[in-house]
Order: C-alpha cells, then structure tokens, then sequence
C-alpha cells in the first residue's frame, strides 16, 4: 500500500531531463532517489492518518526535503506562508502525491471526492483536480477488481481524460511535459499494455519527459492491479528515512475520517 508511487519515483528519478526510450535498464542505480513525488505522497498519507490539513502538511514536508525538485509555483506557494491561496495550477501535481486517498475510503464517489480537495489546495484548475481524481479513483478501481476496461470507462466517461494514445504515440511526442492532460493519460497506457508491475514501470519511463513522476503515478495504478513485488518494495523501504516509514506504517494501520481542509 502506497509503496507503488513510491518505487515508481524512485526507479525513475534518474531518467528526468536524462530520458531514455530504452525498457532493458536497471530497476536499482546509485543514482536513484525519492524525489518531490515521494514526499507529497507521505505528505497525503500523513494529513489523512493525523486527520489534520493538505496544505500544513504539504508545507511542511516540502521545507523538511526542500531540494526534492518541486515546481516552481509550489515553490513560491510553500514560500507564502500558511493561508496561501491556490495558484490555478493544471500541473501534475496533485496526481503524483494523491495515491493515498485510493485506499482510505470504502467507495469511488468518496475517493473522487477526497481527491478532488487534496488538489484544490494547490492545483484547483480543473484539469489539475481531473489528474488526481483519475489516479486515485482508477488505483480505488483496480485494487477494488475492476479489468482495464472498466478503468478506461471511467476515466474516459466519468472523468473525461482521453486515454486513446498507447505507449508508443507517446513516446514519440517530444518534449518535457508536467501538466496533467499529457502525463496522467502517459501512466495509464503503460498500465494497460503492461503484464506486471516491473513492465509497467520500464514503458512509463521509457515515454521520456517528467519520468519520475509519470512512474510514479503508474506505480500507484500498477500497485493495485498486480502488488509491488516484494524484493523491489524492501529495497526502497530501506533507502527510504524512518520518519517517512513512519508516516507510512501508520498510515496502513488507520481507520480514516476524511481530513480538514486547508
């Protein structure tokens, strides 16, 4: 539980700005680390376990990691202060660091929901709401039974996120991208054409662009599709710090009322 988005962060932190269209690589490099992705995802994670708000928890986290590669308008959000407005953002966001939400809540119409106002804190566009409220309600789906079928009905229908691209339209479409509309749907496809949660992780980032998050938010649908295996999971719980296995291990344990808003 939640580990998904994590070893999809940390297997691919170091194919951002250094992409490759290759699936044959390393899983494990010294060069991997958790990046943003991570610590906003124990971010959530602790919000909801503590009952507390988005926003303290988002800033708080962010200032103890500060070089964890945060975007520039989150940068100058956690530089405001408690009280910070959102800033209309349609970034990614809000969907790489949303996985926790899919396993708290006993519905889809409460994980949507609860999507929906973990993003609003930052990422109130609705294009930034739609990212998270499709990672969240598509990883509640498939760790709930759906088939990629059902994922596809509703995303596409419920949602209204185009998912008609495969793997190989994206990784033809050049550029670094960090919006929900052209990353979230990238996470998708890697899920629907993979056969276990390793290969959909090597066709995540071999799509190039914002690679540690586009993992990390295939990791989370992956995760609840087929499981982390477990060797991959034990070897990123070790690197991680034990204030974040903390959150983590607590979070697993909770009965969940949803949190305050900020």
């Amino acid at each position: 539980m939640l580990m998904g988005a994590i070893v999809g962060d940390f297997v691919g932190s170091r194919f951002e700005r250094h992409n490759t269209s290759r699936t044959d690589f390393d899983l494990l490099h010294p060069r991997c680390v958790f990046t943003d992705d991570t610590v906003l995802t124990v971010a959530t994670a602790e919000a909801m376990a503590t009952d507390s708000d988005y926003g303290s928890a988002y800033r708080r986290w962010a200032l103890a990691y500060p070089g964890a590669g945060y975007g520039g308008w989150f940068r100058k959000w956690v530089g405001k202060g408690p009280g910070a407005a959102a800033y209309g953002s349609f970034g990614n966001g809000a969907a790489m660091r949303v996985s926790p939400v899919a396993w708290a809540y006993s519905t889809l119409e409460e994980v949507l929901e609860e999507a929906a106002r973990s993003a609003k804190v930052t990422h109130d566009h609705p294009h930034g709401v739609q990212g998270a409220q499709a990672i969240a309600g598509a990883t509640f789906a498939y760790r709930t039974g759906a088939t990629d079928a059902d994922v596809r009905a509703l995303v596409e229908q419920q949602l209204n996120m185009s998912l008609h691209k495969d793997v190989a339209a994206w990784r033809a479409t050049p550029g670094f991208y960090a919006t929900a509309p052209k990353t979230v749907p990238v996470a998708f496809a890697a899920v629907f054409e993979a056969s276990d949660f390793e290969q959909a992780i090597r066709l995540a980032i071999s799509t190039g662009g914002d690679s540690d998050t586009i993992a990390a938010m295939a990791g989370s649908l992956a995760e609840a599709k087929w499981g982390v295996p477990e060797a991959l999971e034990i070897h990123i719980w070790e690197r991680l710090p034990q204030k974040m296995r903390e959150v983590l291990e607590t979070f697993s344990a909770c009965s969940f009322r949803p949190p305050t808003e900020a």
